[in-house]
């Protein structure tokens, strides 16, 4: 979160009306700068293939997300 995202994403209490009448239902609020509010992911078959080619099978050891416990 930046500074400025804090406007609508600070504390619920200080939202900006038009945020509170037109999202009733809003939980995405009490972050603080630096809180990471959501991540892209991107996969590129070509690159994925190319490194797999390029880098041989005992170096292998998988995608990095399945090293920090996300998914399989």
């Amino acid at each position: 979160m930046e500074p400025s995202c804090l406007a609508c994403h600070g504390t619920k209490a200080n939202r900006p009306a038009f945020v509170m009448e037109n999202y009733p239902d809003d939980k995405v609020f009490d972050f603080k700068v630096g809180d990471l509010r959501g991540m892209d992911a991107v996969f590129i078959p070509e690159l994925e293939q190319a490194l797999a080619v390029a880098a041989p099978p005992e170096a292998a050891v998988g995608p990095w997300w399945r090293h920090r416990g996300f998914g399989s």
